[in-house]
């Protein structure tokens, strides 16, 4: 992906969802080895990557970047559980589910996210002790 700042693990999210900022902040406690990054889908760093490698930036998806692969929507959620502490790495066994299942699931949440999470009028900032983690 190119200029990632040698990031390994990066997670592009819906910087205006509620459900996507509830989601990031559950991250970030629970990842204390701090090795994941974030950055809103809607930021020129965001849109410049994805630009790259040829994905559209769609707000309506969570993606992963994990060493050098990308993964979206369910995929990306199991994916990042992995990289939490406790027993959330234990939901990447959902993975036996079949995708279309799951996907589907994950649109369903994702195209009535807003009405069932509430909207942000722009991206939050993260706070000075969080900054070095967006991007």
């Amino acid at each position: 992906m190119g200029a990632t700042h040698e990031v390994e693990k990066l997670i592009f999210f819906d910087g205006v969802c509620g459900l996507c900022n509830a989601w990031v902040q559950f991250v970030i406690h629970r990842n204390k080895k701090k090795s994941l990054f974030f950055t809103p889908l809607q930021s020129d760093y965001s849109k410049n990557l994805l630009q790259q490698v040829q994905v559209e930036t769609n707000v309506q998806t969570i993606i992963y970047f994990k060493k050098g692969k990308l993964f979206f929507k369910s995929d990306a959620v199991l994916e990042i559980a992995r990289e939490l502490r406790g027993l959330w790495p234990l939901f990447f066994v959902l993975k036996v589910i079949p995708r279309f299942f799951r996907d589907y699931i994950y649109d369903k949440v994702a195209t009535h996210r807003y009405k069932w999470f509430g909207k942000l009028p722009e991206c939050r900032l993260p706070t000075p002790d969080l900054k070095d983690r967006f991007l």
